[in-house]
């Protein structure tokens, strides 16, 4: 079982606990947490997380590749999610926004980062 996040944190659910999640939600629960922690970030969970935090210092041009590279190295783990696109933009100087199109179970999700 998982909890449904919801900008970063876990999504509540009236009653004192968290939205609990499970099959292809569960999966995308999960893709959210490996896309949005540091890779490295936990010595005991060194492979968690994605490198796409190092987007920003690449140039604009190398984006979308990198990403895509990176997303696909984040979500290697999880074998029933498959990354079909990946695309970034920067709503303002200084952030980066990542979509991730997933596909898990049947069901497409868009899974999305900001840095």
């Amino acid at each position: 079982m998982e909890f449904a996040l919801r900008a970063g944190d876990y999504r509540p659910d009236g009653r004192g606990s968290f939205v609990a999640v499970s099959g292809p939600e569960a999966l995308l629960q999960r893709a959210l947490i490996r896309l949005s922690a540091r890779r490295g970030c936990l010595p005991w969970l060194p492979e968690l997380g994605s490198r796409l935090h190092m987007l920003r210092s690449a140039r604009s041009d190398e984006w979308d590749v990198l990403a895509q590279a990176y997303v696909t190295e984040a979500l290697a783990p999880e074998e029933d999610v498959r990354v079909e696109t990946v695309s970034v933009t920067q709503p303002e100087p200084g952030r980066l926004h990542i979509e991730a199109i997933l596909s898990a179970g049947g069901r497409r999700a868009a899974a999305e980062v900001t840095l």
